[in-house]
């Protein structure tokens, strides 16, 4: 498409701290010292408070289950308000405790520079200090620290572990408030937790100021608090030349545990390169640390680099910022020496560039295991820019109040969270990307008619005629076609309507083309929501998407296939990512939209 808490914490009067992190853990009297030894610490000058130790005895007799769904539950329980608690569900349901890009910082640090701003006076969308709003603030003042939160206090509360109550706050942790203005978003105003019941906020009537959290009222307002976690950006090599480190075994790119998933190129088994969003490449392990090797060839800046998400035992352990030629990233230094699996998700798309994966780094005595069976059921998603997940990184109000023209930075592209894979992950399936941004059915983003999603359709690079794909590697059981924003994008801006004749028939032959090399597979054909009917005023773009797609659904079923079904999703609203594309929030929707459909037509639970 076109660019457009433990179990415990409390703090006592001498500031001592208790932290035990426990989940599903069942501890009788007996076994309870020798893992407390081995697994957590603990200051124990807490015990001279008797009820508190009657309460520590009395847990630890007991079998629980401390999950973040059980820590929500609880605090949603918290509130008598049944409007909150039914409004805490809705949120809690579209996504919490998102892990963010996060590089080392001091709070005391980004306090301070917090404290610059006061006095700064509230302008509604704002980002500097001429002029700021709450999401701003909290957005600007993390940003100096590399860490990158959307403009949307509803938004920013989705990231870092959930703090369930005041009693429970830091210094430095984010604080979140609802019912502060009229707003379609629940949690409407956010701010940075000072300590001694204090914090700092971008006020709507009085700007940046200084306030108590238990005053008459934010008090009655205060939802929950969130700490940012440990999910680093890495931009480092590894620690040293592998030739000269006899303490580490890398682990061949041809290694027969070694799972891949994507389209790839197998041409040097000991390099398999690759360009699509979505590639992935897992093993299951056993070590205390791993590391990966990648020859990369995208840019070296943090907005024309290649990003990759690194999963551990299926949680975001990193974000790996990629640098130019062959670099081996070091993941979990700290993993406890045991089975783990490991998986490198291609957050960004082809144009950002190409990359060759070249092994596994393993501690001395570490080895890779024989994987676990792949998922049966396979989805391929084909489509633009808001399958790639272009921008979606990133929370920007309409104008007046933001302004989303940002150009194009692959830092804030995240494929892995864009609604392809999130429905492919819900659907429980393999998952293929096969997405190009500006690219359409039968033109592109600037009007030409060269290198369209059709003609690159059978590439493993996308940007060059050869190697061709083979179709035969991945069969999907479900294909998904988001196309045609780009094909109306010059109706949009005013140089030429779309040919409906050209684009129709364009859209039948691509689908026909899907058929012959996939006889059995269920075809979901979805009109563009990236259109609209207010803009431009009386084109009604969005019902002509949706009639011409019915047109080639109707006309492929009408020829006797019966596996072709048309999906209409509700049409893209604010808040935007990058150049006019989706947030976060809308692949949420947008997954959360088709799911149920495809598990109509599929019978998948």
């Amino acid at each position: 498409m076109w660019r457009l808490f433990g179990f415990f914490y409390k703090k006592s009067p001498s500031n001592l701290k208790v932290f035990i992190n426990i989940e599903k853990l069942s501890l009788s009297l007996k076994n309870y010292h020798n893992l407390l030894k081995k697994n957590y610490w603990m200051n124990f000058s807490f015990l001279s408070d008797k009820r508190l130790l009657a309460l520590i005895i009395l847990c630890f007799c007991c079998s629980f289950s401390f999950s973040d769904e059980s820590k929500v539950e609880r605090l949603i329980k918290s509130f008598s308000n049944p409007e909150v608690r039914k409004a805490l569900k809705t949120f809690f349901r579209g996504g919490a405790e998102k892990q963010v890009s996060l590089d080392e910082y001091s709070v005391e640090g980004l306090i301070k520079e917090a404290n610059s701003f006061l006095g700064t006076p509230h302008r509604m969308g704002g980002t500097s200090k001429k002029g700021i709003d709450c999401s701003g603030f909290v957005c600007v003042i993390h940003k100096k620290f590399g860490i990158l939160l959307p403009h949307s206090s509803h938004e920013q509360a989705r990231y870092g572990d959930v703090v369930p109550s005041k009693d429970s706050l830091e210094r430095g942790d984010l604080v979140f408030f609802y019912n502060s203005y009229n707003s379609r978003n629940f949690i409407t105003h956010a701010g940075i937790y000072l300590g001694e019941e204090k914090f700092i906020h971008a006020s709507h009537s009085q700007g940046v100021i200084i306030s108590l959290i238990n005053d008459s009222y934010w008090g009655k307002r205060f939802l929950f608090g969130t700490r940012l976690g440990g999910v680093k950006v890495n931009e480092g090599s590894f620690y040293m030349p592998l030739n000269a480190d006899s303490s580490v075994i890398k682990v061949g790119a041809d290694h027969p545990y070694i799972q891949y998933s994507g389209r790839i190129d197998f041409s040097d088994k000991k390099k398999p390169g690759f360009a699509f969003p979505g590639v992935n490449v897992s093993a299951k392990f056993i070590g205390s640390s791993i590391g990966f090797e990648l020859n990369d060839f995208g840019g070296n800046e943090d907005k024309s680099a290649n990003y990759y998400t690194v999963l551990i035992d299926g949680k975001i352990a990193e974000i790996v910022k990629c640098k130019p030629g062959v670099n081996v990233y070091q993941i979990g230094g700290n993993l406890k020496d045991t089975i783990h699996e490991i998986t490198i998700f291609k957050r960004t798309e082809s144009f950002v560039g190409k990359s060759e994966f070249t092994g596994f780094i393993l501690s001395k005595n570490g080895k890779l295991l024989k994987p676990v069976n792949k998922l049966e059921r396979k989805i391929e998603f084909i489509g633009d820019s808001y399958t790639c997940g272009y921008g979606n990184a990133l929370v920007i109000p309409a104008p007046p109040e933001g302004n989303p023209n940002t150009g194009f930075s692959s830092a804030n592209e995240d494929n892995y969270s864009a609604w392809g894979n999130l429905v492919s992950r819900r659907l429980n399936t393999q998952y293929m990307c096969t997405a190009y941004s500006g690219r359409g059915m039968y033109r592109n983003f600037q009007g030409d008619t060269i290198g369209t999603l059709p003609e690159i359709y059978d590439r493993v690079f996308p940007d060059q005629e050869l190697p061709k794909w083979n179709f035969d590697k991945y069969i999907p059981d479900l294909i998904v076609i988001h196309l045609g924003t780009n094909d109306f994008y010059q109706e949009i801006s005013g140089n030429s309507k779309l040919d409906s004749s050209r684009f129709v028939n364009q859209y039948i032959g691509f689908v026909k083309k899907i058929r012959e090399l996939y006889p059995v597979a269920k075809i979901v054909c979805v009109p563009s929501n990236g259109l609209n009917d207010n803009w431009p005023a009386d084109v009604f773009l969005y019902t002509k998407s949706k009639k011409f797609v019915e047109l080639v659904v109707n006309f492929i079923k009408e020829a006797g296939d019966k596996n072709i079904f048309s999906f209409a999703m509700v049409p893209q609203s604010a808040p935007f990512g990058e150049d006019w594309h989706p947030s976060l929030h809308t692949h949420e929707s947008m997954a959360q939209q088709i799911v149920p459909y495809l598990k109509k037509i599929t019978g998948w639970e």
